[in-house]
């Protein structure tokens, strides 16, 4: 899996525009959840830093009862596709 790349998907043809024969190869997923979580750490740190009680401030009131995953480009809502 850490071979595949997007560049002949659907999903990479909308993201970057269509691939050509002769361009550079698009990330890989791997290369891509990488900068995610790179990114989520970068920010965490940050909050950390100029607020150390920022996420135990954050939590008070929470308690969901569920944990819903969803696509972050969804062209439907989760409170519509659940019928919330």
């Amino acid at each position: 899996m850490a071979d595949e790349k997007f560049a002949t998907s659907e999903a990479a043809s909308l993201a970057y525009g269509p691939a050509t024969v002769g361009e550079p190869s698009v990330e890989s997923l791997d290369d891509i959840l990488t900068k995610m979580l790179q990114g989520n750490a970068t920010w965490s740190e940050e909050m950390m830093r100029k607020d150390p009680k920022y996420f135990e401030q954050l939590k008070q009131g929470q308690r969901p009862h569920t944990l819903w995953i969803g696509c972050s480009d969804s062209r439907v809502p989760a409170n519509t596709a659940n019928c919330s």
